[in-house]
Order: structure tokens, then sequence, then C-alpha cells
């Protein structure tokens, strides 16, 4: 995006080679008379570009520009958030597009009389943005925008895993969420560290092989970034916390903004240091021992006639049901690990004992 420039001044440049080199930058809007800024890619299954923008001005809509290749050009935009509540986009919050098996998807921070959650837009079998997904229970309520977006990634089992920021909780924390992009719900939701108080921002994530990682900074008498690693699964962010570990602990001053990627069992890390001017980027590996199974535990969760049996579990336990779409349907603390629910349907089912926790999936 070229400051100043609102309406003309967004830029894509496209390499065919694999990043040895790049074309010259491309105009995606370039006789817009309205706002087209904040340009986010996605490449498409053809290896086309696609890209979302902040289209217009009060309101704000979630504009979506296609290559034409005949043209050799982008076309004109269209209505990417019609399905949002509301219909309108927060206003400097970028975006995230990715395409997923033949459909293309964007995580977007929504501004719905001032609740700014995130939704997942997706395009029907026809290509139209006619659908769209809560993926983020918080419901914060903020009269300006918090300048601040989501990370996807697509974990071993299908499941999309997100994360992102939410100050609803009374502070900046970051979050998870996964969605059954199958059954089109939302599979599960919790803060990454939700036993800590700490300033958190800039979540990012990654999965590949066996693992899924997460990355944040976290602000405890200055700036850090953290990391936990979990099985590459629905299960996988849930597990972030119990292998949590501060990766710049030894370094003076902030560390802020990290971007994590996973290839095999390598990990590949780069955040900001402010106070150096530089961007530090580090390399790892992932070990068995990065994962504590005594803290993970070998819980098991069985359906029976009048709800849940949790089993291997320290006792007692609390435990809350939500709904698909995030909501809390019951909560209560279970002496002997049964969970008398009446609930109905397809469900998370959130269990706590002695500082540790799981996530069930579950359904009747």
């Amino acid at each position: 995006q070229i400051s100043g420039q609102w309406a003309q001044g967004g830029r894509t440049v496209l390499s065919t080679d694999g990043g040895v080199t790049w074309g010259g930058p491309i105009a995606i809007s370039p006789g817009a008379t309205e706002d087209h800024f904040m340009p986010t890619p996605a490449i498409d299954a053809e290896g086309h570009p696609w890209v979302a923008v902040k289209w217009g001005d009060n309101p704000t809509l979630e504009g979506i520009l296609s290559w034409d290749e005949d043209a050799g050009a982008y076309g004109a935009a269209v209505d990417g958030g019609s399905a949002f509540p509301g219909g309108i986009a927060c206003e400097c919050c970028a975006s995230m597009p990715f395409e997923h098996e033949g459909r293309r998807y964007n995580a977007v921070r929504i501004n719905d009389n001032n609740t700014r959650d995130f939704h997942l837009a997706r395009t029907d079998e026809d290509g139209a943005w006619t659908e769209s997904l809560d993926i983020d229970p918080t419901n914060w309520t903020i009269n300006s925008c918090p300048a601040s977006e989501a990370e996807v990634a697509v974990l071993g089992d299908g499941t999309l895993a997100f994360v992102y920021m939410s100050a609803a909780e009374g502070g900046s924390r970051t979050y998870w969420s996964t969605v059954d992009p199958e059954s089109w719900s939302l599979t599960g939701s919790d803060r990454i560290a939700p036993d800590l108080e700490s300033v958190e921002n800039h979540p990012s994530i990654a999965a590949d092989g066996d693992h899924s990682l997460g990355a944040w900074e976290r602000n405890d008498s200055g700036y850090d970034i953290w990391v936990g690693v979990g099985p590459n699964d629905e299960q996988g962010p849930a597990n972030w916390h119990w292998t949590q570990d501060n990766v710049t602990a030894s370094l003076s001053g902030h560390s802020r903004k990290p971007i994590v990627r996973v290839h095999g069992n390598t990990v590949h890390l780069v955040y900001q240091r402010p106070s150096e001017g530089l961007v530090h980027y580090r390399i790892g590996t992932v070990t068995p021992d990065a994962v504590d199974e005594s803290d993970m535990g070998l819980w098991s969760c069985a359906p029976f006639e009048q709800g849940w049996q949790v089993t291997g579990i320290p006792l007692p336990m609390e435990w809350i049901l939500y709904d698909a779409l995030g909501r809390t349907v019951q909560s209560g603390t279970s002496p002997d690990g049964r969970i008398p629910a009446s609930f109905r349907g397809a469900g998370i089912l959130d269990v706590r004992a002695k500082g540790q926790r799981r996530a069930f999936r579950v359904q009747r």
C-alpha cells in the first residue's frame, strides 16, 4: 500500500519460480475513486492471485478483487462481507484470505455496531461470498479499530485453526479457535494461556508433520516471545499452554511481533527487536521432550445416557459445555468425572482439574 494513496495505491508482486525472482508491482485498483486499502493477497488453485481490501469509507466493506487472466489485471471489487452481521468490516484490521479445497475463505475482524469480533467468510459452490461463521466468541466491544489481524493454519486432520488478539476480558490477550469446514462449525476456542493475566498480542500459528505451533508476545516486565507446541490436530492449540517457553528470556529489551513457521521438526521464528532496529531470525527443533505428557494427561471422554463420563482426570473437576457456535450451554463441578447434560447436538466440553485442562469435541 502506497501511503496516502488509499484508492489507487494498492500493489501486488508475483513470483512464478518459488520466490527466486519477482515481477514488477501491479496496481490492484488503478482507476478507483473510493478506498481500496490494506491489501492482503492469496493464491487460488490455478496459481492466480486474489486480494482482500478495505473497500470504501463509512461504511467500510470487505472488498475482494480477483485476477482476470485475459485482461492481465484485477477485476472490480465485489463485496466479500455481505454475510457478516451488519455487513461491515473493521476499518484498519488486515484480513487473512486463503483457499482450501477449492473454496475461498477470509478471516476478517468485523464491526457490528462496535462489536469487533473475527468472522470467517466463505464462498459457496458458485463462488459467491454467502457464508459467515463467528470464530471469536469474546464479543469485544470497542469504538475504535484495534489494528490487529488473525493468522490461520490448516491442521493435519483438516481442522482450520486461527489465532488472534482480543481485549474483551479486560486486557489484550491472545486466543485460538478451531473450525471444522465440513460441518461449518466452531469446534473450540480459548485463550492460549488461560491461567495468566499478562498483556499479550500478535499471535502466529504454523502446522506441519506431527506438530502445530503457536508464537505470541507477552509483556511481563518487558515484551518477550513465547512458543508452544502441540499435536497437529484439533487438540493441538489447547496444548500449547502446557509446553510454552520464553525463547527470548536471555535477551534484554523488548522482543515483539513474532512469525513462526514449521517444516517437519524444524521451527523457523522471526521477531522484531525495536530498540536495535533489527529483525531476529532463529531456527530450532521440536524434540520428543517438548511435550510433557504428564501435564497433558491421558484423559478420555465417552457419552452415556445422561451426559458424558471423563476418565483419567484428577478429581474433582470443573467443566463447561459449549455449543458449536462457542456459546456456553451448561457448566458445573463433578466429583466423579460424570457430566450430566441434557444438551443434544455437537459441542465442545472443556474440563479442568488441578491446573490441567483438556477440551473434547462431543456430540449426542
